[in-house]
């Protein structure tokens, strides 16, 4: 099991929750998600499927707070049609490594938008089907304060 750094009471309880759905099993199960989602602020969240075809992952819900920071993310939207260096860099990468590593991962940081600096702390959550295949990521945000950008 990875370690990972946790910084949000928030997202802390919500990792735990995850790994009540997940029981002995190295990830939680995608018949599970649907009961996961109800304990993640819809809001604050994002989720993306992953095709079992090999077809580029699609975002599947943007919350409204997470839209409203980062206008070019839509449901809908695959990731290999990305264009914005800043969305491959927030969302693209990390869900990749997330899918890659079968594991949870939470991360720090920050992005410019038209308000001035979001930063954010992300869980990323994934969810397998019976044969250890990641199906769903969920990530939840907890935003930190918005810094107004220099004039």
């Amino acid at each position: 099991m990875k370690w990972i750094d946790i910084v949000s009471p928030t997202l802390r309880k919500l990792h735990q929750t995850w790994v009540g759905f997940r029981g002995t099993r190295l990830m939680a199960h995608v018949n599970d998600y649907n009961r996961f989602v109800g304990h993640a602020a819809a809001d604050v969240s994002l989720s993306v499927i992953f095709p079992m075809d090999g077809r580029s992952p699609v975002v599947k819900h943007v919350g409204d707070a997470v839209r409203h920071s980062l206008p070019n993310v839509w449901a809908g939207l695959r990731f290999e049609d990305m264009t914005s260096t800043v969305n491959r860099t927030v969302l693209a990468t990390p869900f990749h490594s997330v899918a890659n590593g079968r594991q949870p991962d939470a991360r720090r940081g920050q992005w410019r938008t038209v308000d001035g600096i979001q930063t954010y702390e992300q869980l990323l959550l994934p969810f397998d089907d019976d044969q250890l295949r990641v199906c769903v990521i969920h990530a939840v945000f907890e935003m930190g304060r918005l810094q107004r950008a220099a004039a």
